[in-house]
């Protein structure tokens, strides 16, 4: 990016501001070095600064929560068997017309 280019986004930086604070008088510098700091560092190849800093350890993801079944529950499952899945019953035939 050429000197031109980095002044006109300077330029628009400090703009911004300006508005910002109600284009009020004499803090027409401190808008511009501000601007400033806030072009090079998107400029800057090192990080972008919308993005955030990455943290040292991500936090560990929360193990899901098991199901709990009463021990009545489960002997109740288990003395009744598995059952049968609806498409594994045979199905009753209407009479023919």
């Amino acid at each position: 990016m050429d000197q031109n280019e980095r002044n006109r986004l300077i330029a628009e930086a400090a703009y911004r501001r300006a508005l910002a604070r109600g284009l009020a008088p004499g803090h027409e510098l401190e808008d511009w070095i501000e601007a400033e700091r806030e072009v090079d560092a998107a400029l800057s190849p090192q990080r972008p600064p919308e993005l955030p800093a990455a943290p040292e350890h991500a936090p560990a993801e929360p193990k899901p929560a098991k199901a709990r079944v009463s021990s009545k529950a489960a002997s109740k499952v288990a003395a009744k068997g598995p059952r049968a899945s609806p498409a594994a019953k045979p199905r009753r035939r209407s009479p023919a017309r």
